[in-house]
């Protein structure tokens, strides 16, 4: 649909839509009558330094909006971090603490560490409870109720 404004627009319609300029190109002697031609050519002018000016605003509004989103996708995912973090300190701490109760020592755990914390990542994902898992408890926990 072509939205192409085939006249000049009125006082009214020229401040109801400051976008018209996009849409006419600035008057010319060919197209304008003589005592029109100055007039025009200054509305026209006017429009698009406006235009200009709300166009450059509105860029600096949604790259300020996208800085914004931005600043708290990085605090979220800090704070995700941060808690991983911490989860991670504590679980080494306790299977440090075993390790040693076991017998071991801090440097037979300093080089047994890494394997140590495969093993516990590994069994926690064959433990691991799945929603098939709850499906079936909670099926099971229907029919008990019969």
């Amino acid at each position: 649909m072509d939205t192409t404004i085939t006249t000049w627009p009125t006082e009214i319609q020229r401040a109801a839509d400051p976008f018209w300029v996009t849409r006419i190109p600035r008057p010319t002697a060919a197209d304008t009558s003589a005592h029109a031609l100055e007039p025009r050519r200054q509305q026209w002018d006017e429009s698009l330094v406006t235009y200009e000016k709300n166009a450059a605003r509105a860029d600096a509004v949604r790259a300020e909006r996208e800085r914004n989103a931005q600043a708290e996708r990085d605090r979220v995912e800090s704070a995700r971090q941060a808690k991983r973090d911490t989860e991670r300190t504590a679980t080494e701490g306790m299977l440090r603490q075993r390790f040693i109760a076991a017998g071991g020592t801090p440097g037979e755990w300093e080089t047994e560490k890494a394997d140590i914390l495969a093993e516990h990542r590994r069994r926690q994902v064959i433990e691991a409870e799945t929603a098939d898992d709850r499906a079936r408890a909670a099926q099971a926990e229907r029919y008990r109720s019969f």
